[in-house]
């Protein structure tokens, strides 16, 4: 074989060796049609998702703010004690109350006296006083007023279980001092439940009286 036509055969093969190696390299570095969504893949998505915290349910809480409360729709049940006066009239008496006996006053302050009417007390603190409980027979003529709620002595069970299902289902009977037995109903003072709450005591199916009341 001549020189010449070797060289052409050694040129033609090198040619194709390089053709081949190019053909190859180019089909590893092709991109994927589609990449999967690393968003989707991340465990740390559904982690972050399930790790927050729940809110509290209070739609389904029953219950009568003390402090929308207002006593025939003027009077707020924490107020000055000659405007509380004029609502509800003298007391029977004044006197400190025996602290052995009472629990948990409306402000952290000892230095309180009761307004009594008959064995329903007023808080008073100087020139501040305290509903906290309400005798509908000793006061006939006054009604608690709340956002669509009037509460007297002509109030039934039958029409607070229209507006408080719940907590009229629960009633139970209470064995009242020196009273007798009452029916009694238990209603949140807050739309979220603190310390306090309402008691409402019923007499042959009327509302007799209602308090803010405390578990210890």
């Amino acid at each position: 074989m001549s020189d010449q036509r070797a060289i052409r055969v050694l040129t033609l093969l090198l040619t194709g060796l390089f053709l081949g190696s190019c053909q190859e390299t180019g089909s590893v570095s092709e991109i994927p049609a589609a990449l999967p969504n690393p968003a989707a893949a991340s465990p740390a998505t559904s982690i972050s998702a399930a790790a927050s915290p729940a809110l509290p349910d209070t739609t389904s809480i029953e219950f009568i703010d003390s402090d929308e409360v207002t006593i025939n729709g003027t009077q707020h049940l924490v107020g000055r004690t000659a405007s509380l006066y004029k609502v509800l009239g003298r007391p029977d008496s004044l006197v400190a109350p025996n602290m052995l006996d009472y629990c948990m006053p409306y402000y952290d302050n000892r230095s309180f006296k009761c307004a009594y009417y008959g064995r329903s007390c007023v808080e008073v603190y100087g020139d501040t006083a305290v509903v906290s409980s309400l005798n509908f027979k000793r006061h006939p003529g006054l009604e608690l007023h709340s956002e669509g709620l009037r509460l007297s002595r002509t109030t039934t069970l039958a029409s607070l279980g229209k507006v408080f299902p719940q907590a009229v289902k629960k009633q139970s009977v209470l064995d009242v001092y020196k009273t007798g037995k009452r029916v009694a109903v238990v209603l949140q003072s807050a739309q979220i439940p603190n310390d306090y709450s309402w008691l409402l005591l019923f007499h042959n199916g009327l509302l007799e009286s209602i308090e803010l009341s405390t578990p210890c």
